[in-house]
C-alpha cells in the first residue's frame, strides 16, 4: 500500500529523475546544435613530401644550448656526388642540450629510392658564417616505407585487397581476388572484386 509518505518520497524521486532526464536531453539538443554549426571536416590531408629531421649538435664535446641559423643540402653520395634540389636555410632553430628538430622538404623527385645524404651547415649565435659539419648524414627509410616500396599487394588484416600495377604513366589497379589480371597491354584498368566464393 502507498502511504502519503512513500508517496511524496516517490513523487520526489521521480521530480529528481525527470529534471536530471531534461538536463540530459537539453544537452544532446546543445551538443546536436553546435555541432552544426561546425564547419564540415574535410577528407585526410594529403601526406606531402616534408619530412622532420632530429639532430645533434656538439661544439668540442659540450652540447650547443641556443639559437642557431642551418643550411640543409641533400646528396646523392656520402662525397662527391650530386646535389640533389636546393639548399634549404632555416633560420632560429631551437638547440637545447645539443638537440633540435626541424622540417625539410627538398619536393617529390628527391627520393626515388636510391641512397641520399644531408650536408649541414650551421652558423650560432655570434658567429659571422656557416661552419660545414664534417660527413654527410645518411637519411634511412622508417621500415614501413621500406616494405611499402616493395610490396605487391595492398593488405588488409593479413588478406591482399590492391595491386598496383606499373603500365607507365597510367597504372592498372586490380582488387579483389588475388589472382585477378588484366590482359597484357591494357592500361589504365581498374579491377574490382570477383574471384571465387568459399
Amino acid at each position: 500500500m502507498l502511504t502519503h509518505s512513500k508517496a511524496k518520497r516517490l513523487a520526489a524521486f521521480l521530480l529528481a529523475a525527470g529534471l536530471v532526464a531534461a538536463g540530459l536531453l537539453a544537452g544532446i539538443g546543445w551538443a546536436r546544435a553546435a555541432g552544426a554549426a561546425r564547419p564540415a571536416q574535410s577528407g585526410a590531408a594529403a601526406a606531402g613530401t616534408a619530412f622532420t629531421y632530429q639532430g645533434q649538435l656538439t661544439s668540442g664535446s659540450s652540447p650547443v644550448n641556443g639559437t642557431c641559423d642551418m643550411q640543409f643540402s641533400l646528396y646523392d653520395a656520402a662525397s662527391g656526388g650530386s646535389q640533389i634540389g636546393a639548399t634549404q636555410t632555416k633560420s632560429g632553430i631551437s638547440v637545447s642540450d645539443g638537440f633540435f628538430t626541424t622540417e625539410l622538404d627538398f619536393g617529390s623527385g628527391a627520393f626515388d629510392g636510391n641512397a641520399r645524404y644531408l650536408q649541414i651547415g650551421v652558423k650560432c649565435a655570434g658567429e659571422s658564417s656557416y661552419t660545414t659539419l664534417n660527413g654527410r648524414v645518411p637519411l634511412n627509410p622508417a621500415p614501413y616505407a621500406i616494405h611499402a616500396a616493395s610490396a605487391q599487394w595492398l593488405e588488409l588484416d593479413g588478406a591482399p585487397v590492391l595491386r598496383p600495377e606499373a603500365t607507365g604513366n597510367t597504372p592498372n589497379l586490380i582488387g579483389g581476388y588475388k589472382n585477378n589480371n588484366v590482359t597484357a597491354g591494357a592500361v589504365g584498368a581498374v579491377i574490382g572484386g570477383g574471384g571465387i566464393t568459399g
